[in-house]
């Protein structure tokens, strides 16, 4: 089953408004699943976002912010704008538009955050990851996703995520992706 770029910008734009944490955190697992078959940037930069977005609504020093108000509409606005723009299959304004998302969200990780890394270097790590236990090797799913190398060995040795998803996918089972892409 193909998931859309509208599909899934609208998907994190509903959660968020909702500020719905556990499902921004399923967009972000679908889009990293969708990044795996496809290899789609923007499809991982919305997985990177959705994540992010859900652990800045949970973490109570982001929430306590004096602008979060102005904040939540803004990237709500500019994921409107991305909605919009994924319908019409406007890529290159939908990838400015998500881009002013990031800035946004940056600007207030590096105000709030507690943390020698920042929460969209925690979602590279957590999305590379994914695409690892999906079957990319190591080194290309870091690459794709634009993490750090002993970052992602850490969180992987650290997680479950292996034994969740049973195995990594063979080279019959990737070409039955591959060809379900092409039907």
């Amino acid at each position: 089953m193909s998931y859309s770029l509208f599909e899934a910008v609208s998907e994190i734009h509903e959660a968020f408004k909702k500020r719905d944490i556990t499902h921004l955190r399923k967009a972000s697992n679908k889009c990293a699943a969708s990044t795996a078959v496809e290899e789609n940037k923007e499809m991982l930069n919305l997985a990177l976002i959705s994540y992010a977005l859900a652990k800045m609504l949970e973490k109570p020093h982001y929430l306590d912010y004096k602008k979060k108000d102005e904040f939540t509409r803004a990237v709500s606005e500019k994921l409107s704008e991305c909605v919009s723009h994924a319908k019409e299959g406007r890529i290159s304004e939908f990838n400015a538009t998500l881009n002013d998302a990031r800035a946004l969200m940056e600007t207030i990780d590096t105000r709030k955050t507690r943390y020698v890394r920042n929460i969209l270097e925690k979602a590279r790590t957590k999305v590379a990851s994914t695409l690892y236990a999906q079957g990319f090797s190591l080194t290309s799913a870091v690459e794709f996703a634009g993490a750090d190398k002993r970052e992602v060995v850490n969180y992987i040795g650290k997680t479950l995520m292996f034994d969740r998803a049973g195995k990594t996918k063979s080279m019959v089972e990737r070409l039955k992706d591959v060809r379900k892409i092409f039907e």
